[in-house]
């Protein structure tokens, strides 16, 4: 999290704001998600709140995942990418294997997905083979 932290703040400055659920209204978490260009984090319930995203919002969800022979999710819902589906958004899955819930992501390959200019293709990145 925090490599990841600090290379997006190093790239995009005060354009990067950090979500805190406890910290913000809720009038403040739709306008935050209504405005914002790109939603990156952890699987988890405050991805709900991509229902107030605009057309076009970038998502990268990080989801641990088990390996047994073949990448096993641990978390085998599809919500977030179904949400996306409907509503316009570009929805990204990068699978890591992990032992816990924590998913330690790329900062180049998030970097690479918001400035790709075919991103407009949903995918899923399984991170544990890179």
């Amino acid at each position: 999290y925090d490599a990841l932290y600090v290379a997006l703040k190093g790239k995009y400055g005060d354009r990067l704001v950090e979500y805190d659920s406890n910290n913000v209204s809720p009038a403040s978490t739709i306008d935050l998600f209504a405005s914002a260009s790109a939603v990156i984090g952890s699987h988890g319930g405050a991805f709900s709140n991509l229902i107030f995203a605009s057309i076009g919002t970038v998502v990268i969800e990080a989801v641990p995942c088990k390996e047994d022979g073949d990448t096993i999710d641990l978390y085998p819902s599809y919500l977030f990418y179904t949400f996306s589906s409907m509503l316009g958004l570009t929805y990204w899955r990068i699978q890591q294997v992990s032992t816990s819930n924590n998913v330690i992501l790329d900062p180049a390959t998030v970097i690479g997905i918001l400035e790709d200019p075919l991103r407009d293709t949903s995918a899923t990145i399984d991170a544990a083979r890179h």
